[in-house]
């Protein structure tokens, strides 16, 4: 009977053997933001199995010990299924404004913070039942 191979697609753990080289690109990519300024913004983008996640998880792993960076981890899968974009963006904006809040230890500024996203949400909601529904379901979103 021949033998059948499979591709596995899991992530490359961190020590693990590098078979898809990408120690290389993630070396580079640590040095370049380790000598930016931030913020920074950084995308990767690739075919299926091409280790876009392997790449992140050493990024991620790299700078995880260093107390002076913060990390926000988004799984753009886990925000877009069964949304449409405009919902999608919401929720990670919504989820990165959670964790930097998570982190922030003046409660004065979080508090600010928390209005004013508060505010933008409401605006956005607004903005968008007027668009999907029309005037009339804008002006009941205006009584949240």
């Amino acid at each position: 009977m021949p033998r059948i191979v499979g591709v596995i697609d899991e992530p490359v753990a961190p020590g693990a053997t590098d078979n898809l080289d990408i120690n290389i690109h993630s070396r580079s990519l640590i040095k370049f933001i380790q000598q930016t300024n931030t913020p920074i913004t950084v995308g990767i983008q690739g075919e299926w199995g091409s280790g876009k996640t392997s790449l992140i998880n050493s990024i991620y792993h790299e700078f995880n010990s260093d107390p002076t960076i913060k990390q926000i981890w988004i799984n753009s899968w886990e925000y877009s299924l069964l949304s449409t974009p405009e919902e999608s963006l919401l929720k990670i904006i919504n989820r990165i404004i959670e964790e930097l809040l998570e982190s922030d230890t003046d409660t004065k500024r979080k508090d600010a913070i928390k209005s004013g996203a508060e505010k933008i949400f409401k605006g956005a909601l607004r903005v968008g039942a007027q668009v999907a529904l029309g005037t009339e379901a804008a002006k009941v979103t205006q009584e949240l």
